[in-house]
């Protein structure tokens, strides 16, 4: 059995580790491919968001290159990533694509039901291999999120521009051609080093700016556009709260350890939202705002896929966040056809006015 497995961000990196500790023949597609895109949009719906697209690419791709296995996973509730599943398994199929399908349920996962899905990827395995693939993987999940927040904290603040992103580019280089996980570990302590090593200005005052929204378009540079380089070249620290370890801690451990659960962003939104059951992450992305100038943050960008309905339900509340917390949030809809130009206007055009509000500060509205 060969596997493949969609980007989402960086968790890649972990997927990698796991299955090269367990022998797992896998195919992984090119990050970034607007060609693999480019084949999802002739047969996807055209009104589904760009998440669906980017991961139907990334199959399509992993299953030309020899690929008989998928793996992925998705949800239920009001959110379309609960319909995911079944319509890309269908729309594969349709395709004439011949693969085995195996799925993961995010609103259940549990040691329980990762044992059911990669049972077949295992067989034969020794427990202590399993055990240290699942170690180094988790491991893996939050040294590479700590790698990238740390990346986030440099770049704002370099002597040299450009020195933060040579590190982040050479790490993910190599770290995508490595086929052993003891060279990608390494690969991540050196780059945590070489991050480290970079020359910063100590009195640097870089704005803060939180990113929230729907956690697919947060995390994957494709897709958003590479808004977190994009913000740091313009001298801005942003605070993704959106990243692969903060859901696995939030989600997994939560359903594993439910006295671990705690969901402080939940309670926030509390105070503009009777309800939290409209579905994804819509209910933390209005917390999490909510939160912000209580983190320090001098304002909050809310990004997602267009027809994203959550997120859509969660960019009414914003208006209300901005008046009762005294923050100021933009929000951004990206979909295949958003042009960088514009992109990137909005972004200056916003940090601009958040650097002219710090030294004109409006007054709080409680």
């Amino acid at each position: 059995m060969k596997i493949t497995f969609p980007h989402m961000g960086n968790i890649y990196i972990a997927a990698k580790v796991v299955f090269d500790r367990l022998d797992v023949d896998y195919v992984m597609p090119e990050p970034r491919n607007r060609a693999a895109l480019e084949k999802a949009l002739t047969v996807a719906p055209e009104s589904i968001c760009l998440p669906f697209k980017t991961i139907l690419g990334n199959f399509i791709e992993g299953l030309d290159k020899g690929a008989d296995a998928i793996v992925f996973g998705g949800g239920h509730g009001r959110c379309r990533l609960s319909y995911f599943g079944d319509l890309i398994k269908e729309t594969l199929e349709e395709m004439g694509y011949t693969f085995d399908f195996l799925f993961m349920d995010f609103n259940q996962l549990d040691l329980h039901q990762l044992a059911e899905t990669f049972g077949p990827l295992v067989r034969g395995k020794s427990v202590s291999c399993i055990t240290r693939a699942l170690v180094e993987g988790g491991h893996t999940i939050f040294s590479v999120d700590r790698l990238y927040a740390l990346s986030r904290r440099t770049r704002c603040r370099e002597l040299h521009q450009g020195d933060t992103d040579a590190v982040m580019r050479r790490f993910e280089k190599a770290v995508l051609h490595a086929r052993d996980a003891g060279r990608i570990l390494a690969e991540l302590r050196e780059a945590h080093r070489a991050l480290h090593a970079v020359l910063i200005d100590p009195e640097a005052k870089p704005l803060r700016v939180m990113l929230v929204g729907e956690i697919f378009t947060a995390c994957e540079p494709f897709v958003n556009l590479e808004i977190e380089r994009k913000l740091g070249q313009m001298g801005v620290d942003v605070y993704n709260t959106l990243g692969l370890s903060c859901w696995v801690r939030d989600h997994f451990l939560g359903n594993v350890f439910p006295f671990l659960s705690y969901n402080k962003p939940k309670l926030a939104a509390r105070a503009y939202a009777r309800t939290d059951d409209f579905g994804g992450l819509g209910i933390e992305t209005i917390g999490n705002a909510a939160l912000a100038r209580e983190n320090g943050m001098d304002g909050v960008v809310q990004i997602y896929p267009l027809t994203c309905m959550p997120e859509i339900v969660a960019e009414a509340a914003m208006p209300h966040v901005q008046k009762r917390a005294g923050i100021p949030v933009m929000t951004l809809v990206v979909d295949e056809q958003t042009g960088e130009a514009g992109f990137i206007t909005r972004l200056e055009a916003f940090t601009d006015m958040l650097a002219t509000r710090r030294t004109q500060p409006v007054l709080h509205v409680g």
